[in-house]
């Protein structure tokens, strides 16, 4: 009897992680960098790394930071425009003028839809290392220019709230953490 409940419980999570594949509405990619809880240092160069979801989303129209629990991700800045997806990734340099928290994630955005990353920290630069005050710049190996300028320019960070605050959108954490749990639920039942 335990048996079969734990065999169903385990069929009907693999079924339902299989049956989502790549969510409705993503900008063709899935954040690999930052992972979950990351700890990234305000003032500090950071690259952000994905893998390509679908071939033919050709470029990122803009990373987002967002800020908040995953159900209403409040904007803070704008990171980068025009980031071509083939490149994987984007040097970031973290203003060190962002607040430390533990509730960051980013968003990718382009006419497909919208990406998540996993939620991670932005700690306070270490004194005396400050490299960026408040500019947010950064570059990928392709055309993209960070906030919308020439790539070798700074950019002002863009704070304030955003009318698109894609509160439906959540993060894929919370989708895991369910698996998890029944994953859990059905190892104490043995």
């Amino acid at each position: 009897m335990k048996f079969s409940i734990i065999a169903t419980l385990i069929s009907a999570t693999i079924s339902t992680v299989y049956a989502q594949g790549q969510p409705a509405g993503t900008a063709g990619i899935a954040f690999t960098s930052p992972a979950m809880g990351a700890a990234w240092y305000a003032g500090k160069m950071q690259t952000i790394t994905w893998t390509i979801q679908d071939p033919s989303a050709s470029t990122i129209d803009t990373i987002e930071l967002r800020k908040g629990n995953s159900a209403n991700l409040a904007f803070v800045a704008q990171i980068a425009t025009a980031v071509p997806v083939q490149d994987q990734k984007y040097d970031w340099n973290i203003p060190s003028s962002i607040p430390a928290d533990g509730s960051y994630a980013l968003v990718a955005k382009n006419s497909k839809g919208s990406s998540y990353s996993s939620p991670f920290n932005i700690i306070p630069a270490v004194p005396g290392t400050e490299t960026n005050s408040s500019s947010t710049t950064g570059s990928s190996s392709g055309s993209g220019s960070p906030s919308g300028t020439p790539s070798n320019a700074n950019a002002t960070a863009n704070a304030g709230s955003s009318k698109d605050q894609n509160s439906a959108q959540s993060l894929a954490t919370p989708r895991m953490a369910g698996i998890a749990c029944a994953v859990g639920a059905a190892m104490l039942m043995l």
